[in-house]
């Protein structure tokens, strides 16, 4: 699988290094191509940089996927059926030792790149990315996620201990995008304290800039006369 374009989306969140990666490719291999490796309930497999894994139990059907099922081949060429498997994440499979990987967003289609939507959430190794994004000027560094390998943008890693909505935002509905949430769009894993501290400042944020606003429409002059 080749990368023929890239875009990177970047989302000033302080303490949580939040960003999407968009990429063009080839072609996206399909999952037959791929041969599984297994360790406990983690099935993983790469092909051409292209990762697919899942979370399954053996023995029945675990839910995941509303009871989908899902045909694998091992890499001892034995054919399994996934019963309801879960998609997990990158971090968890870098965990068990796997090949390193991330998620990004990809697509096959010029015309999905050019409109920004209607990608596949998928993931992909850091082999793959790491030559494209340094002639970028970019680079990926690994830091822990609870306990979990996490591979991010080191540009987006914040290098001073501020509160997590501390920027100048101009627009009240920009606040919504800096809601802290990991590359796939979920939430990145943290104590309820943490939570509880950046909803917090969210939300005198929201009342600080709001009230600024309403300042900003009054007229002082007018009310000295």
């Amino acid at each position: 699988m080749q990368i023929l374009d890239i875009q990177i989306d970047k989302h000033p969140v302080k303490h949580y290094p939040r960003f999407d990666i968009y990429l063009l490719v080839d072609k996206i291999p399909d999952r037959l191509e791929m041969r599984f490796q297994q360790k406990g309930n983690r099935w993983f497999a790469e092909h051409g940089g292209y990762v697919r894994y899942f979370g399954w139990e053996p023995g029945g059907n675990n839910g995941g996927f509303y009871g989908r099922h899902f045909d694998i081949i091992t890499k001892d060429e034995t054919k399994v059926t996934l019963l309801g498997p879960w998609s997990s994440r990158s971090s968890a499979m870098n965990k068990e030792g796997f090949t390193p990987s991330l998620e990004v967003s990809i697509t096959e289609d010029p015309e999905v790149m050019k409109r920004g939507h209607t990608f596949y959430a998928v993931a992909v190794t850091v082999e793959l990315l790491r030559p494209v994004l340094e002639k970028m000027g970019e680079r990926l560094v690994e830091i822990d996620s609870h306990g979990e390998p996490q591979w991010v943008l080191e540009s987006t890693l914040e290098t001073e201990d501020e509160p997590c909505l501390d920027q100048q935002i101009d627009d009240t509905e920009d606040l919504c995008n800096h809601v802290p949430r990991a590359a796939d769009g979920n939430y990145l894993p943290q104590s309820k304290d943490k939570l509880h501290i950046c909803t917090s400042e969210f939300v005198v944020n929201l009342a600080i800039l709001t009230l600024v606003k309403a300042l900003q429409k009054v007229d002082f002059t007018q009310a000295d006369k």
